[in-house]
């Protein structure tokens, strides 16, 4: 596994509850020394029929770097930068929307669009290549009803999000035997929230590695780690946990906050890792459960990382 080599990251936050006039995407670079320095991202074309009062159609979202190239994500739009962070193409399309996590893998982007319980393959042309439909994979979860091809997921007014967005499907990441890792952020369950983290190996066979018989608020990001393991944000009980594959039961709390939206996962080395906490960034020490510094990027108390990535290729 390859690890950060530089002390620089991107991050992306969401101005949560930002009025219908007010910027609520914004993405940062941020060094371990504590220098910041913000960007604007543009808006979702259709902020304005955003129904939702807090994040919603908001923010930034996430961000992947590859060679030459840094992608980063609003609510239905991928924006391109160059190394420079100049904007140089994006993509988009009807079925991915809401998008969140971020990955290059296989010379594709792939996007959790999170609307329509679906991960997205954008070739080098942004265009859709492939659509891995999440809802029909993972059966366990008892979900009926197929999702419509038709709907401009982007768009609010043409569909239900409670009946679209069923598995709150938020994060992912491909393992080394060409399965991928995914992060059922929410679904219902017995008329209460619950999450889990699901593989889906390369036969397109699935299994639970991970069930939380609590959901109440999404849990959120996935990060593989070079043992096996995966740290996962807990949002809803302000944790983050390491989860094992082969031992599903066994979960352990690594950092717990005690005040602040909890989202934003990234490796900075086998031992040390970097945690969103609502606008901070928490440098910590996951062998000892310590916190090392908190980096603030962001006097808005309303404004809360979405995503994190090392700049390390640059």
């Amino acid at each position: 596994m390859k690890h950060n080599d530089t002390n620089t990251f991107l991050v992306s936050t969401i101005v949560r509850g930002a009025l219908p006039w007010e910027a609520s995407a914004y993405f940062y670079r941020v060094t371990l020394d504590g220098d910041v320095v913000r960007f604007a991202l543009p808006e979702a074309r259709l902020r304005h029929k955003d129904p939702n009062p807090r994040g919603g159609m908001r923010g930034a979202r996430g961000i992947a770097v590859c060679d030459e190239d840094i992608f980063i994500a609003n609510f239905d739009t991928v924006f391109r930068f160059d190394r420079d962070l100049r904007l140089v193409d994006s993509m988009s399309s009807a079925y991915c929307a809401d998008i969140h996590d971020l990955c290059v893998h296989d010379g594709r982007l792939w996007a959790a669009s999170t609307r329509n319980d679906t991960l997205i393959a954008f070739d080098r042309r942004g265009k859709v290549d492939e659509i891995i439909n999440l809802r029909a994979r993972l059966d366990m979860f008892e979900l009926v009803g197929a999702l419509p091809s038709a709907v401009d997921y982007r768009d609010p007014e043409t569909h239900e999000q409670r009946s679209a967005d069923r598995l709150h499907v938020n994060s992912f990441a491909f393992d080394s035997d060409g399965g991928v890792l995914v992060s059922v952020g929410q679904f219902r369950c017995n008329a209460h929230a619950e999450s889990a983290v699901v593989q889906i190996d390369r036969r397109g066979m699935t299994r639970t590695l991970h069930r939380s018989r609590s959901a109440a608020v999404p849990a959120h990001n996935i990060v593989l780690r070079a043992d096996g393991s995966m740290l996962r944000a807990d949002t809803e009980n302000g944790v983050v946990v390491a989860l094992y594959p082969d031992r599903p039961d066994d979960v352990t709390a690594i950092i717990e906050v005690e005040s602040g939206y909890v989202r934003g996962l990234c490796l900075i080395d086998d031992v040390r890792f970097l945690l969103g906490v609502q606008n901070e960034i928490w440098v910590c020490d996951g062998a000892r459960g310590a916190v090392l510094r908190k980096i603030s990027i962001s006097a808005d108390a309303r404004e809360s990382v979405h995503s994190i990535v090392a700049y390390a290729c640059l």
